[in-house]
């Protein structure tokens, strides 16, 4: 990760309870790896560098894609307060990442989750478990 010291800095200054300190250390460490191939923290980083890592490492569920999203507009926003050098607002003007991850995990009807669960499962027939299952 890197600038470790920053961002435990940032850690300290939003984290509240044990639950959002985990959260925020588990994120920014996501994002770390991809700052080790730069070698620049990715608050300095342009918009077309940081979708695809965003893409990569926020979640899947609409709930924590909102939230790691947030998360990493506030490390920017922090970055700037506090004149942290090559600090740009590339983050806060990322709005849509990973949304087509998010899609591509819904089902769209009844039908299409049918189809779903028939792929996992082995086909329902009259008086067997699997159908409790379903």
């Amino acid at each position: 990760m890197h600038n470790k010291e920053l961002k435990d800095r940032f850690i300290d200054s939003r984290a509240r309870d044990k639950k959002t300190r985990e959260r925020l250390k588990s994120l920014l460490y996501a994002v770390g790896r991809f700052e080790d191939e730069w070698g620049a923290d990715i608050c300095t980083r342009s918009v077309d560098e940081i979708k695809p890592v965003i893409a990569k490492v926020i979640g899947v569920r609409n709930y924590t894609h909102t939230t790691d999203l947030s998360i990493l507009r506030r490390y920017a926003r922090w970055c700037i307060e506090n004149d942290v050098p090559g600090a740009t607002d590339s983050l806060l003007k990322i709005k849509d990442v990973g949304y087509e991850k998010l899609i591509s995990c819904m089902v769209s009807s009844p039908k299409h989750l049918h189809d779903r669960l028939d792929l996992a499962f082995p086909p329902e027939s009259d008086c067997r478990i699997d159908n409790v299952h379903r």
